[in-house]
């Protein structure tokens, strides 16, 4: 699974992340500074699964109908440590279908609607 880290993304996690053996990019890295539209298009090009913490890129694909990345991980809720993320994601993304869907993760459930088809 290949997955991109949004600027929002704690660094520290996604640094825990790719200790595991996760292929994730993070934007805060190579890409700071980066819009929302350019975030899309890096993990449309990518083909990697978008992880966030902003509400906007699900008004962006549904609303604006700017081309879907292979699948969205929208987390909501506030971190309580820049590792709290590396620890809950592993285990949802192994159980978990993120191609295709755009996952909602609070601290009670996970939730997911199909993207629209490109």
């Amino acid at each position: 699974m290949r997955i991109v880290a949004d600027e929002n993304f704690p660094f520290p996690s996604v640094r825990a992340m790719r200790q595991m053996g996760i292929d994730i990019l993070s934007i805060q890295q190579s890409f700071p500074g980066f819009s929302d539209t350019e975030v899309l298009r890096v993990a449309v090009r990518e083909k990697r699964i978008l992880l966030t913490f902003d509400r906007d890129f699900g008004d962006r694909i549904f609303h604006k109908g700017e081309p879907p990345p292979p699948g969205v991980v929208l987390l909501r809720f506030r971190p309580v440590s820049p590792l709290e993320p590396s620890e809950i994601l592993p285990s949802i993304l192994e159980e978990t279908t993120l191609e295709g869907n755009f996952t909602v993760i609070t601290r009670r459930d996970v939730r997911q609607r199909p993207l629209p088809a490109n």
